[in-house]
């Protein structure tokens, strides 16, 4: 099987390289890579090189394949293992190995820093014996994979609150976990992992009365507050939030669902938010989350419609513009400001004619073609 990787060579020497995998043994499994997350461990990983203390091999003669928060499918099964796994189940992996060495002492050696065929950058790869044997290739179930890439930094997160301690006054007997009701900080905390730390924080069972959040980001800090204001309100998380964080600045965001209502109002004119499907599941989830809006409200509603500005028009145009970001946007002269407008779109058959004949009674009558009356 050919694979396509990023192995690691020396400090900042990473190689994007295509070669062949070696046949699995019976105690080995060939995997297909669908997501992988990326960490700044495997940036250090490429400052420190070979000093890394993950790193097992001589770089010159071994190079390990970099990315370790990976989530994929199994493509073929060794025989001492097939009655565990098989072809086609989804996996997620628990880096951190703790294995033994051939002395059985505990080693760091892990996916992403230690092994030739295996690590999350890359398409294919072959999950060697020790993952298996420390049953850190976990059976994955869900309708995505990039969660599953997301298990390992979400763990890291889990395990640093229930490693934290506490002690009472004349004991030194540990009390494991954040104080319930107590004061916490996290400091630089709204980097994708603050984030989560928030996240889990305040929805913990148990909770910090207080928690203070510092970054050297002004930026970051608005946004974390403000996505912490909006996260709680019903559908927002899932539709704004769609990999438990917000959206990055120049990142692509998908809403489909918004996209099919978009559809759905275009097709009927307007008529589906009002009396249609989509007023139907605006009542309930009003009801469901205490609002008093009811189909029959939208239902005698009347909505003003005025047509767009045309290239006739001559007079001041007045624009209200609303900003729901967290920063403030800066207008300056030149800009162009876009308006949308939904038209529904006709399939035609196009046919030459000698003349054309144009309907006197438009709104814009003769003067010729616009957006208010072509």
């Amino acid at each position: 099987m050919k694979t396509k990787a990023i192995r690691l060579y020396g400090v900042n020497d990473l190689r994007l390289e295509e070669f062949e995998l070696p046949e699995i043994r019976d105690d080995e499994i060939l995997a297909k890579v669908v997501s992988d997350s990326i960490c700044m461990s495997s940036h250090k990983l490429a400052m420190q090189g070979a000093k890394h203390k993950r790193v097992r091999h001589d770089l010159s003669n071994k190079q390990p394949i970099i990315g370790h928060e990976f989530c994929g499918t199994i493509e073929k099964v060794g025989s001492k293992l097939a009655g565990k796994f098989k072809r086609g189940d989804k996996f997620a992996i628990q880096p951190a190995l703790n294995c033994p060495d051939d002395a059985g002492v505990p080693t760091l050696w892990a996916p992403g820093y230690s092994f030739e065929y295996i690590g999350g950058v890359a398409t294919y790869i072959v999950i060697p014996r020790e993952v298996m044997e420390m049953d850190c290739l976990l059976d994955y179930r869900a309708d995505n994979f990039f969660m599953g890439s997301l298990a390992e930094p979400v763990s890291c997160i889990a395990g640093a609150f229930h490693a934290q301690y506490h002690t009472k006054g004349g004991s030194y007997v540990h009390s494991m976990g954040i104080v319930e009701g107590g004061s916490m900080a996290l400091l630089a905390g709204v980097g994708p992992m603050g984030l989560g730390a928030i996240d889990y924080a305040i929805h913990n069972p148990r909770r910090p009365s207080r928690l203070i959040v510092t970054d050297i980001d002004d930026k970051r800090l608005q946004w974390a507050a403000q996505v912490l204001i909006f996260q709680d309100q019903p559908g927002f998380a899932e539709a704004f939030m769609p990999a438990g964080r917000a959206p990055k600045p120049g990142e692509r965001f998908r809403f489909p669902e918004h996209a099919a209502t978009l559809e759905q109002i275009a097709l009927s004119n307007g008529d589906a938010f009002y009396r249609g499907d989509l007023a139907g599941r605006l009542e309930a989830h009003a009801a469901a989350n205490g609002g008093a809006m009811r189909t029959s409200d939208l239902a005698v509603h009347r909505a003003d419609w005025v047509g767009t500005i045309d290239a006739g028009y001559r007079n001041e145009i007045g624009v209200i513009l609303h900003n729901a970001g967290p920063e403030p946007q800066e207008l300056g002269r030149g800009l162009k400001i876009a308006q949308i407008a939904f038209r529904r779109v006709p399939d035609c058959d196009l046919r030459r004619v000698a003349t054309a004949e144009f309907d006197a009674d438009t709104a814009r009558s003769l003067k010729g073609f616009g957006s208010s009356g072509a």
